[in-house]
């Protein structure tokens, strides 16, 4: 059961296979065209070697706003329009060369427009940055993509450095012990005069000046010269310089300190310097970045797999849902699996024009129909082989279907044509008295029918049609709509089924269809076998299972099925092999 549930499965997607591809490479392309213009990002990555510390703790420091902030400024970022919104994009990058090439910011924003700048570019620098750790050594791994292959390398390795520099212990500095006092522990303490009153004050000038300029030289990284920040700041300086120069009123300063000590020094013996350790490094640059060749986003030949697996196994999974899903029924085994009733025979389409002059009952004479006759002899005898061993070959059999117009009644006739052909007497029964067909089948006028006989108004040998060149009897019906089911449940036409079941080897009783009207119920009491017609790929389960369910509910005898309409080319793409029509008889000469 598993193995036949799974090739059921295999031959939904095997008969979608031409759309399942064409709809993977459409996607498969569409994928690739969308990466080939999405903007390249290339990765370059640099690793740092931890030798103390909590290698977690570097990495935040590693991945801080601090630490982005340094580099922006140490690069001058925020001199290329990449990171700051406020200067105009260039017309085509080239090679990033770590100079500006701009102008700066406006001077004339307001204040604090710049530092939300900062933020911005400090952001966009972090979404860029990716900062990992080694599972099996302390080891550091800063990796930053950009557009720019080069810019990439730089910044991850300016980032590096900054960090390693940040890093170094400095030893402590300890005079040898040998090392004797040093005899200049006097000199400052007792030799300098006091300093005079003038000199505190031209200190207060000389750190006021200091800090102006400190303060000017940090403004001027964030604003222009037109700024009124940095102009006010101009103007203070320029005040506080001409508070430094000397006044003539006041006595020459003393000598300084530094002078007094150099020149005892020049009389002492030399002494040996203390001797200094190589400094110890707590991280160390273990491997620079170099600038990346091919660009690490977007990943072109995995994303295009991805895609193409994906589309592939979606559609194949859909293809496998729509045919678990399907309407119709496409092979004997799958409408056997569902209804749990034998289906006798799978009977090819056969093309007929309507306008032609070949009656439908002769057309399965016809070389065209071949491989139908040659179906409808293999369900001859699937009638015989199927039928219980202590019970005869069946004799009355009624065919019916579950809407008009499926074909009932010309395979009705076809059964007929092939069962005189092979020498058995037969006749046909139109026991639809609500729509007959059998007379336009054979293309024949009807005389004296089964309605007549019925209502009393002829005997059985005035409605028995002898004139069929095929050799095959039949009773044709007239339409009684309003008497039909009675005159059908009459004990005059159970007399007539039990007359013919003695004369005729093979009895078809052409039955109106089940879903209409009950009168299919009637008739399958009288028959020893009822043929349940199934269009292929057209009769939906629901509305088979309600049919199957008033016919078996009604009938003494056994039901069986049968699959009518089947186109081959479309079996044959489907790979199914449970029916195969390989075999087509010789014409005969």
């Amino acid at each position: 059961m598993i193995r036949a549930r799974g090739a059921e499965l295999f031959s939904h997607i095997w008969r979608r296979k031409a759309g399942i591809a064409v709809a993977t490479l459409m996607m498969t392309a569409t994928a690739w065209g969308a990466l080939t213009v999405m903007p390249r990002l290339y990765l370059a990555e640099a690793e740092i070697l931890i030798d103390d510390g909590n290698p977690a703790n570097e990495r935040a420091v590693l991945a801080s706003r601090g630490m982005a902030l340094r580099v922006i400024d140490d690069l001058r970022l925020m001199d290329d329009p990449v990171f700051n919104r406020h200067l105009p994009a260039p017309a085509t990058e080239t090679d990033y060369k770590g100079l500006s090439v701009h102008k700066s910011a406006d001077a004339d924003l307001p204040s604090g427009v710049m530092d939300r700048t900062r933020g911005a570019a400090a952001d966009k620098f972090l979404s860029h940055l990716r900062v990992t750790q080694s599972e099996r050594a302390a080891v550091i791994s800063v990796a930053y993509a950009d557009a720019n292959p080069v810019r990439a390398a730089l910044v991850a390795n300016r980032l590096a450095a900054l960090y390693v520099d940040d890093r170094k212990i400095a030893p402590p500095v300890t005079p040898p012990a040998a090392l004797a006092p040093s005899p200049f522990a006097a000199i400052v303490p007792h030799h300098l005069p006091p300093p005079p009153a003038h000199a505190a004050l031209n200190d207060d000038a000389r750190k006021h000046h200091a800090e102006l300029q400190e303060k000017l030289a940090r403004l001027l990284t964030r604003y222009g010269e037109k700024h009124p920040q940095i102009r006010a700041l101009r103007a203070a300086l320029a005040e506080s310089k001409k508070n430094l120069a000397p006044s003539p009123s006041l006595p020459p300063p003393p000598i300084p300190v530094s002078e007094q000590i150099a020149a005892h020094t020049a009389a002492l013996p030399p002494v040996a310097a203390p001797i200094l350790t190589t400094p110890l490094f707590g991280a160390r640059l273990i491997s620079p970045a170099t600038i990346p060749d091919t660009p690490s986003w977007p990943p072109l030949r995995q994303f295009v797999m991805t895609v193409g697996l994906l589309t592939f196994l979606f559609t194949a999974i859909m293809a496998a849902i729509a045919g678990r899903m399907r309407q119709g029924f496409r092979t004997a085994q799958a409408i056997e699996d569902h209804t749990g009733l034998p289906c006798y025979a799978m009977l090819p389409l056969v093309d007929h024009d309507s306008n032609a002059l070949t009656p439908s009952a002769d057309l399965i004479l016809s070389q065209a129909a071949a491989q139908a006759a040659e179906s409808i002899r293999s369900l001859r005898a699937m009638t015989a082989l199927r039928a219980p061993a202590d019970a005869e070959r069946p004799r009355v059999i009624a065919m019916t279907s579950s809407y008009q117009g499926e074909g009932k009644s010309t395979l009705c006739a076809w059964l007929a044509r092939t069962a005189a052909q092979a020498g058995e007497k037969t006749i046909i029964v139109d026991c639809d008295l609500r729509r007959p067909a059998q007379h336009k089948i054979f293309a024949t006028t009807r005389g004296k029918t089964l309605t007549d006989y019925l209502e009393g108004q002829a005997k059985l040998e005035d409605i028995i049609q002898t004139g069929d060149n095929g050799g095959v009897h039949i009773i044709y019906a007239s339409a009684s709509p309003a008497r039909a089911l009675d005159l059908l449940a009459s004990d005059r036409f159970a007399r007539l089924i039990a007359a013919l079941r003695k004369i005729y080897d093979v009895v078809l009783l052409d039955a109106p269809a089940c879903m209409a009207v009950t009168d299919p119920l009637l008739l399958a009491r009288h028959a020893d076998l009822t043929l349940y017609n199934v269009v292929w790929n057209d009769t939906p389960r629901s509305v088979l299972d309600t049919g199957l369910r008033t016919v078996r509910a009604a009938a003494r005898a056994p039901v069986a099925l049968i699959i009518n309409k089947v186109d081959l080319k479309a079996q044959a793409a489907y790979g199914y092999g449970d029916v195969r029509y390989e075999y087509v008889p010789a014409p005969a000469a």
